[in-house]
């Protein structure tokens, strides 16, 4: 499902990434605070939270425009577009508060 979740902030990519960085160390069983943990995580072939991510949205966005989904895509994009003017009338609103 990381097709759907996609932290937007840096900060939530990082706390994903310090947790596969501690994953590291313990599969690799090194514990020490002067160690290189992306030394460790290189032999395990572990890509990072990007390129995780990118990879399912692709492969997504590939089957939509094939039709190889059985989705409305008309419905889809109706709901996309409503979600965007909510977020857009919400932006408009707190931009005018002091």
């Amino acid at each position: 499902m990381s097709e759907i979740w996609d932290p937007y902030y840096q900060k939530h990519t990082h706390v994903v990434e310090m947790i596969q960085r501690k994953a590291g160390r313990f599969c690799m069983n090194n514990y020490h605070r002067k160690s290189s943990v992306t030394e460790h995580i290189k032999p395990l072939g572990w890509d990072s939270l990007q390129l995780r991510l990118k990879q399912p949205r692709l492969s997504l966005m590939y089957k939509l425009s094939n039709n190889l989904i059985d989705i409305n895509l008309e419905n889809l994009l109706s709901v996309i577009m409503n979600y965007l003017h909510v977020a857009v009338m919400f932006l408009n609103i707190t931009s005018q508060w002091p």
